[in-house]
Formats: C-alpha cells, structure tokens, sequence
C-alpha cells in the first residue's frame, strides 16, 4: 500500500503544480482556483502529518469528561453536576517542552476566513506547517495549565473566542506525541450546540478517530444522533468505537449476573448505533464504570475499582490498535481527505461554473443590448425640428441689426462729416471720411454686434441652448440610462454654436462715386454761401448713406438668417448625429471588446476547469482501483 500511496501523492503533486504553472490571474474567478488549490495542497500535506486526532463526543452527562481526563492522566475536562461543563472544544497533546500550559489561538482579523485560519492553526499542530508562517494572521496567548485556568477557558465566556484552545499536558499511556485528544462540548447542550456552532463541522473534517461515549441511563437522543451520523458518515468515515458507561447500582445482584447485564447493555447500544448508522461490520464497543475508573484513579485507597471498571483494559485495547493501525489509519483518511478535497473542489467548480455561464449569458445580452443606444440616436435625431428656432433667431438677429443700425446712424452725422470741409477739398475730402465711415460700421458690425461679437454669440448660445433642451427630453434620459447599464459613461457633453457667416463686406466707398454725383455739382456752380452748399452735399450724402444702410441691413438679415439657419441645422445634426453617433459608437466599441475579453476569459476558465476536472477523475480511479478503503 506504501507504494501505492507514494503514487498517489506524486499524481496529487502533479494536479497541484498544473495549478501554480498557470496564470490563474487571466481567468475569471481566479479566487476559486486559489481556494481549490489550498484545499488540495492541504490534503496532499495530511499525508506528512505527525499527530493523531483522537474525537471525544457524547450528550451530556454521559461521562465523555471523566473519560477524557482518564486518558489524558490530567484535569483536561470540567466535570460537575447540573451545569454544562464545557462550551467549547479543546485540544489535549503531550508537550512538546518542560512546560504543561494553555495555548489560546486567536484570529489576528475577524474578518478572514475564520474556517482557513482553525484549519492553520490545526496543520501547526498536527507539524504540517511551522507557526512562524501563519503568525501574521494568528495569536498565540499562553498561560500556565491550572484547574483555575482550565475551567475558564473552557466553561466561562471570553471576550475573544478562541479558534482553538490546546491543553499542553504530560502525557499518559495513549496521549503520546503522535496522539492527540479532541474533547468536544456536550452535543445536546443549551449554551453550547454543535449544530449553532461551525467550529464543530470543522473538527470533524480534521478527526482520525471517534470515541463516542453514551449512558447506558439514557436514551441516544436526535442531537446526538444527529452529530454521531455526521461524524461517521463523513467522506472521511473515520473508524468509531462506542464506550458504554455503565451506570451500575444494583450491588444486591451478583458479580456475574450484574456482568451479564452489563454486557446485554453493551450489546444492545451497539446494535441500536449500528442500525441506525448502517453499519455492516463489528462495531468496535467496551463497556466501562466510568465512576469506578475515576474514584480508582483519585482515590489512593480504592485502585481496585479501577480494575473492577474496565477502563484498563479499554486503554491497552485502544493503545494496541493504534500502535498497529495508526499509521495506515492516518493513511487512509488522508486519501480519504483526497477524494474529499477533489469532491470539495469540484463542488466549488459547479458554483462558479454556473456563476460564469450566467455572467456568459448576461455579456452575450449586453452586446445584443448595444444596439439599443444607436436606436435611440436615430430617433432622436428624428425629432429634430429646428424650425422654431429660427423664427427666434430671426427676431434676435433683427433686434441686433436695427441696433447696430442706430450706432451707424450716429457716425451719418452731417455735422461730424462736415466739421472742417470747405469746398475747394469737398470731394476728396468727403471720399476719404466716406471711407472712415464705412470702416466704423464694418467694425461695429464684427465687433460689436454681429459675427464676432460676444453679444451676438451669446444670445445664438442661449437659443440653441433652448432648443437643445427641448430636443433631449426623455431621449436623452432613457439613452443615458442604457449607457449606464451597459456601464458606459452617460453622455453629458455641452454644445457650442459658433457659425462661421460668409456676409460681403458693406463698403459704402464702392457706391461713393454715385452717391457723390447725386449730392455735389462736381464741376456745376451751386448758388448760395459755400456753407449752405457744403451743409447740401453733407445732407444729401448722408440721406444716401441712410438709404443704402437701410437696404443692405435688408439684405444682411437674409443673408444672415440663410447662413446661420442653415449653419444650426447643420449643427444640430453634427451634434447630434455624427458627434453623438461617433461617441456612443466609440464606446460601444470599447464596451464590445471589454465584453468579448471577458468572454474569452469566461471560455478559458471553462475549459481550464475541464482540463482540472479530467484529471480529478483520473486521481479518483486510480484511488478506486488500487487503494483498498
């Protein structure tokens, strides 16, 4: 079997290093295969393990105290009558020093796995693992083994519950350094029930053997029941033996007939577990007065009632087998430990593989959903209408030009242009501030009022600002929405109008020479004082700049309206159309192949699993062919 074994820990070596030669970063739940790695590595671990775990369990009041403490040759176990007499488990070990003290193990951070950090605790104590490696995540507190000290950490409430308290003791016949005692709480106690707490379910997935002592006064009760099938029907199924105290007052009997009525008791309890278990093979059973064993063993006048009890002969019994068996016991639970390790990981494989098949189906949806967005585009882009916004902006841009028109009649000021003329210099006088003045209003339009200027754009801005609110409505919302479902960022993207006009320059100096013609001789002598005729020229001048002012203002709304209605419809569409589309097009894109790489890593992880999968099959046949369990 040695070989066998030494195969099955190569195989075993095998699965865990195609664990570690992967990148298990690049696939999905990567934390899964972390936790099935460490679970298989801590199997593959038992098979080193240097100390035994002996279970003690029973109800209450069955004697399970009084036999642990017998076997352990020390106070390990409160006893008494009435009360619960243990609340939590303990663990009782030869010291590995001079010193017989408790070591309290403490959790560093009550936010980690407290089921990983007893586990640690336990590959410390069992030498799998060196202290020094889980020190960052555990406490160590010691105090010295009194009964004091024994009775408060194992009966009184503690500020800090411990995930395991050891009890350090000399040793006896069958505690050795290889064996170890688990004294578990009584199972159908008040404060403390194994089916409320999980540091029960944990022990037994670390027990070798069960001892499972019961009352031949009382009845096997369904919370007892309830642990001992758990324990047994474990997929580790360590083997159990069944101690019967015998509760024995008939003293007016005989010697031989109260053995015979011992042993009927004995026989009966076994056979009742052993229906009740399923179990086909010879229930291993001793019959034991645990009263008798303990006065025996306290009472330096009554040793012969530790012979009348039958406890020596349970201890030699039990100490022969495991100097035997042990080592295959510890063996074969540990491949038990295997199979229970692959079965566990498979179980977490199963969760996770149907995690990541919904996680599938939901990126497979969300790509069919990113077309929603674009089909929400479009009929946005439907709704527009700009129509009334250029009936605003026609009243705007009128309102700007008779403005602009009023500061152009203030520069058409016959005293201004005629300050200084006389009629020698009236005509190339006159062309030059002709020229001055078309320069004024050109300027005044570009800078001040129109194209240019900050006012103009301003009040475009504001109109289109409208338009554009009214045009997003519930469109814009329910786009948003889809985009932060399909966890892309909302567009949120402000729009500027800024219309480039092609308007012709106003330039009155090409109307010069005509509007000069109609308001001086040129060459025709004038009547009256050179005053009144230059105040003529002036005034006509001026009444010809008006006029063409007036017509080209016409001129310059339409023209104006033309190109920056057709401007804004261009915008809208640009914006709304194509800067939009772009964007959500973009991120759609990213979106996509965020998804399609989380697809890709979602098939890897798959198909990595099946690979793990195939060879845990393989593992589990050659235990099944070859292990004899």
């Amino acid at each position: 079997m040695d070989k066998k074994i030494e195969i099955l820990q190569e195989k075993l070596a095998a699965l865990i290093d195609f664990y570690e030669n992967k990148n298990l970063q690049s696939l999905s739940y990567h934390d899964c295969f972390k936790k099935t790695i460490e679970i298989l590595d801590r199997a593959k671990r038992e098979f080193d393990a240097g100390l035994f775990f002996i279970l003690m369990f029973g109800p209450l009041k069955a004697g399970k105290s009084t036999l642990t403490n017998l076997l352990a040759r020390e106070y390990v176990s409160p006893t008494g009558f009435g009360i619960e007499t243990t609340l939590r488990p303990s663990l009782i070990m030869k010291s590995r020093t001079k010193d017989y003290v408790i070591d309290v193990y403490e959790s560093v951070n009550t936010k980690d796995d407290q089921e990983e950090m007893f586990h640690l605790v336990m590959d410390v104590l069992r030498g799998i693992l060196d202290y020094k490696a889980i020190k960052s995540k555990i406490r160590k507190i010691t105090i010295p083994l009194t009964k004091k000290n024994v009775e408060k950490q194992l009966i009184c409430h503690l500020d800090n519950e411990p995930l395991v308290t050891v009890l350090n003791v000399p040793g006896g016949n069958l505690v050795t350094e290889h064996i170890a005692l688990i004294d578990m709480p009584g199972l159908d106690g008040i404060q403390s029930n194994w089916q409320d707490s999980v540091i029960h379910k944990w022990i037994l997935k670390r027990a070798d053997f069960l001892i499972f002592i019961q009352s031949s006064m009382a009845a096997l009760n369904k919370a007892t029941f309830d642990f001992l099938q758990d324990a047994y029907l474990s997929s580790r199924k360590p083997p159990l033996w069944l101690v019967q105290n015998i509760i024995d007052a008939k003293y007016w009997r005989s010697d031989e007939e109260r053995r015979s009525d011992n042993d009927t008791q004995r026989q009966n309890a076994k056979g009742h577990i052993s229906n009740l278990l399923g179990i086909s093979e010879d229930l291993r059973s001793t019959a034991i007065n645990l009263g008798k064993a303990s006065d025996g063993m306290d009472m330096a006048n009554f040793h012969s009632l530790m012979a009348e009890s039958g406890f020596p002969e349970f201890e030699c019994s039990l100490k022969d087998i495991l100097q035997k068996s042990r080592v295959r016991i510890q063996q074969e639970n540990s491949v038990k430990g295997v199979l229970n390790a692959m079965h566990n990981c498979e179980q977490e494989f199963d969760r996770y593989k149907e995690e990541i098949r919904r996680l599938q189906t939901e990126y497979d949806a969300q790509i069919q959903k990113l077309t929603k967005p674009q089909n929400i585009l479009y009929t946005m882009c439907k709704t527009i209408r700009p129509d009334a916004v250029k009936r605003s902006l026609e009243i705007a841009l009128k309102e700007t030009i008779d403005a602009w028109k009023s500061v152009c009649y203030s520069h058409i000021d016959r005293d201004r242009l005629s300050a200084g003329l006389n009629s020698a210099r009236l005509k190339d006088e006159l062309q030059k501030r002709a020229a001055k003045l078309e320069d004024d209003i050109n300027n005044s339009r570009r800078e001040d009022y129109m194209e240019d200027s900050s006012p103009f754009k301003q009040n475009i801005n504001n109109l289109a600002a409208e338009y554009i609110q009214d045009l997003q409505g519930d469109y814009m919302q329910e786009l948003n929405d889809y985009l932060q479902e399909l966890n892309i960022k909302p567009y949120e993207q402000e729009f500027y109008f800024a219309p480039k006009l092609d308007i012709h320059d106003f330039k009155i100096s090409d109307n010069v020479s005509g509007i000069l013609k109609k308001t001086t001789s040129l060459g025709v002598k004038m009547s009256g004082k050179k005053e009144e005729k230059i105040n003529k020229v002036i005034g006509g001048f001026c009444d010809a700049c008006r006029h063409e002012l007036n017509e080209y203002a016409d001129g310059l709304l339409k023209i104006m309206l033309t190109e920056i209605s057709g401007d804004f419809d261009v915008w809208i569409q640009r914006s709304y159309r194509d800067v939009l589309s772009s964007y959500i097009s973009e991120q759609i894109d990213d979106r996509k192949q965020e998804l399609l790489l989380e697809i890709d890593k979602i098939e890897d992880t798959l198909a990595y699993m099946k690979q793990l999968e195939t060879m845990f099959d393989e593992l589990t046949d050659f235990i099944h062919q070859n292990i004899e369990l």
